[in-house]
């Protein structure tokens, strides 16, 4: 079920002394207001602009002076910031859209929960943490050895998780500044971070073409989810955190059962690229590129209990032996140089990825030298 599409930007609101019509230029991010009735947009046109929702009827026009970036409303919707790569942040009134504060940074990402609003700093390692009432500087985040391109809090608040070009991800005390953990593991820039409600589990997504979800407590893997063509550039759950929306720069919405990992759909909104990527709701997705796109998911997600596609559920108890059989075989050394590929590939692989699965099972069977561990006695 399609809600709307809106191209360039924003066909609805008209040209008016407050808003002057579509975006120019690529959008590249967005946020919702908490109670759902505001949309904000930024964009390379050098504008943030704000709009009534789901209706996507423009409303006001908040002027920058190069490329908008990151946008972020405060927890009660009373206050917008906007920012990018002109030298200040803005703070607006949601009310008179008029600006109420500033932040002297320029920012790549952006967000706002509580009282605390967390900065990814344009071209720093470092990240940082102020205070959204007073606007003051409270926490400096140092530890990536190079640009921090993604950021995001949990939600009470408590923790930072920040991704940068080093190929991680880290995780901060709001409270203290000081670093809590790594999540090591992407073979790219870490482009997009976000905890689930619960603050329990973390997605990242990467320049490796891969999302991958973490354990908080423990910084270890979950799994990872590889299926994109190109860059995973945003990430976003679910509000009930059941099903994690991916989406990056080939033009493609990947819908995963959060639990099992599993495949649920892929959406081909047909935007191109697509920069940012949210839930409404429980059943509307938002995305934006070259447009603004809303889309009911709601149909496609009555099903998520059984998990994955039936092709996924059907090859799930083979690919779990194949990874036990990787494990056995790391032990016993018993393998030639295919072998220790195919090894490898079970130990990285989803086992909740039918492609990559069945391709592993159809090799599994010339790699092996020597008599096989009873846990690869794997058959189609």
């Amino acid at each position: 079920m399609l809600l709307g599409s809106v191209a360039c930007g924003g066909l609805l609101g008209g040209d008016s002394a407050d808003f002057s019509g579509p975006h120019l230029a690529t959008v590249v991010s967005m946020d919702l207001s908490s109670d759902g009735t505001l949309l904000a947009t930024g964009a390379q046109d050098r504008t943030a602009k704000a709009w009534a929702f789901p209706a996507i009827e423009g409303l006001r026009d908040l002027k920058h002076d190069d490329f908008v970036v990151a946008v972020a409303f405060s927890p009660d919707g009373s206050k917008l910031a906007t920012g990018g790569y002109d030298p200040e942040i803005r703070i607006w009134d949601t009310r008179t859209w008029q600006v109420v504060g500033t932040i002297p940074r320029s920012v790549l990402a952006m967000d706002w929960v509580g009282d605390r609003i967390a900065l990814a700093v344009k071209g720093q390692p470092d990240a940082e943490v102020w205070n959204g009432t007073s606007l003051t500087l409270e926490h400096t985040l140092s530890g990536h050895a190079e640009t921090v391109h993604a950021i995001a809090l949990s939600s009470d608040a408590a923790w930072v998780a920040t991704g940068s070009k080093d190929h991680t991800a880290r995780l901060w005390n709001a409270e203290t500044g000081e670093e809590a953990g790594m999540f090591a593991g992407h073979k790219g820039v870490v482009l997009a971070v976000t905890f689930t409600s619960d603050g329990a589990r973390l997605a990242t997504g990467s320049s490796d073409k891969t999302a991958r979800l973490w354990d908080v407590a423990t910084q270890e893997p979950i799994r990872q989810l590889a299926g994109h063509a190109d860059w995973v550039d945003s990430i976003a759950f679910r509000p009930d955190d059941s099903v994690l929306a991916t989406a990056g720069k080939d033009g493609l919405v990947r819908l995963w059962d959060a639990g099992s990992g599993g495949a649920i759909e892929k959406l081909d909104l047909e935007l191109g690229p697509i920069d940012d990527v949210r839930f409404a709701d429980m059943d509307t997705l938002v995305a934006v590129g070259k447009d603004i796109f809303v889309r009911g998911v709601g149909e496609l997600l009555v099903d998520r209990e059984l998990g994955k596609p039936a092709v996924a559920r059907a090859l799930d108890d083979r690919c779990r032996r194949l990874v036990e059989c990787g494990k056995a075989l790391l032990r016993t050394r018993a393998t030639n140089d295919r072998g220790g590929e195919v090894v490898r590939m079970a130990r990285e692989m989803d086992p909740a990825s039918p492609d990559l699965c069945l391709t592993t099972l159809l090799a599994v069977g010339p790699a092996i030298e020597g008599e096989p561990p009873p846990a690869c006695q794997v058959t189609e």
